[in-house]
């Protein structure tokens, strides 16, 4: 019950970024088991290219990424499973997207302790990881870019 009162504790624009960052969240998250990445990533840049319907007050791109990263590590505690880095790097870059606050989704590769492969996903804003940061990122080397 406590989560219900703080969300309603929270001002009606948090609320609504709120809900409508947990909605695509889950989306995401049921796409990455339904259908292929390329189909699903190829769905995100179309989702990123609709203006957001909820316009946050005045913020400048920094303030909009605080709230975003915000919204998406919210959403992600009460998300069915959880959600892992991919689903919300994603997410927060679709989110992005449709405020026009350019990032970059990355998808990296690192060994790991016994020797395989370790993968994981991050968005860069201004040069710095703003979703999915651990503290050895500079271990993993990124993969090419995605097509736009």
């Amino acid at each position: 019950m406590k989560p219900l009162r703080n969300f309603w504790k929270l001002s009606p624009p948090d609320r609504i970024i709120l809900l409508q960052t947990y909605l695509l969240l889950t989306l995401i998250r049921l796409g990455l088991w339904l259908v292929p990445f390329e189909r699903l990533w190829k769905l995100s840049l179309k989702l990123g290219q609709r203006p957001a319907k909820a316009v946050l007050s005045a913020k400048t791109d920094v303030q909009t990424v605080r709230q975003i990263v915000w919204a998406v590590n919210l959403s992600a505690r009460f998300t069915p499973g959880g959600a892992k880095c991919l689903a919300r790097a994603l997410t927060t870059k679709v989110l992005l997207d449709q405020r026009h606050c350019p990032s970059l989704f990355k998808i990296g590769v690192a060994k790991d302790a016994s020797g395989g492969l370790d993968a994981h996903a991050w968005i860069e804003f201004q040069g710095h990881v703003v979703m999915g940061q651990v503290s050895k990122i500079s271990e993993y080397t990124a993969l090419p870019p995605l097509p736009i």
